[in-house]
């Protein structure tokens, strides 16, 4: 299966011949962008960061969520909120454990 992020900035699972869909998130909320979906070393779970907000990385009125999908029907398992923005996801080999980096934005 292949995880796709769409235009709209949703995540979709499909199988390689496109027969089977499945959106991993409620595709009318307009509000919400995801990025850089990765599976799980199973590959029953995909996680991400999700972005609801204004403009990425505004700090008026911006979260972001790490999110964790069940990948064959969508539901959401796992949701944390964070007051920075996450990225290069990468999952424990028990997949039991997300580490990602950031970055604050201090002055110096």
């Amino acid at each position: 299966r292949i995880a796709c992020l769409t235009r709209e900035g949703q995540i979709n699972i499909v199988s390689p011949d496109g027969r089977e869909h499945v959106a991993l998130a409620d595709p009318s909320d307009t509000k919400t962008r995801y990025t850089m979906p990765v599976w799980s070393p199973s590959g029953d779970m995909v996680a991400s960061v999700a972005f609801t907000g204004t403009a990425l990385n505004s700090k008026v009125d911006s979260r972001h969520t790490l999110t964790v999908f069940q990948s064959r029907n969508g539901d959401c398992c796992f949701s944390l909120a964070l007051s920075f923005s996450p990225y290069c996801l990468q999952w424990s080999k028990s997949g039991t454990n997300i580490c990602y980096l950031s970055r604050t934005h201090r002055k110096q």
